[in-house]
């Protein structure tokens, strides 16, 4: 069976900005214990973060910009707040800017940590069908 190298790579960088973006949402929430987890992607770059910085070593934030990063899309939905106003709720997915050419797969998590996939590049199927990585 042949596999496109450009869509295995990619696919293995969605994975680990999930990953990554599950790390970014603890450290957050640990240094912002009164609201919480961020509800935006933008709070999770540095202060005075700038596209310009894609080029540095910020660039591997560059997938909280929602603009396309190796082939994929990343946003964050379903932001929840518990009735103190804290965020204790979250879910990410990435998917392919263009669907079977840079990437088949669809990856998401939440705060739970755990990463899943939908096969078909589907971000509410994902989250909702929630097929954990092997």
């Amino acid at each position: 069976m042949f596999v496109d190298t450009r869509q295995a790579k990619n696919q293995a960088v969605a994975v680990g900005k999930n990953r990554q973006f599950n790390t970014l949402q603890k450290d957050y929430a640990a240094t912002h214990p009164e609201t919480g987890f961020a509800c935006d992607l933008s709070a999770l770059l540095p202060a005075g973060w700038k596209k310009d910085d894609l080029r540095s070593d910020l660039g591997t934030l560059g997938f909280l910009t929602g603009e396309p990063y190796a082939g994929y899309r990343f946003f964050l939905t379903g932001c929840t707040r518990n009735s103190s106003g804290v965020a204790t709720r979250y879910k990410f997915a990435g998917i392919p800017n263009e669907p079977g050419e840079s990437g088949t797969y669809a990856y998401c998590t939440s705060e739970e940590g755990i990463i899943w996939y939908d096969s078909g590049g589907s971000a509410a199927n994902c989250l909702a069908n929630r097929k954990p990585l092997d």
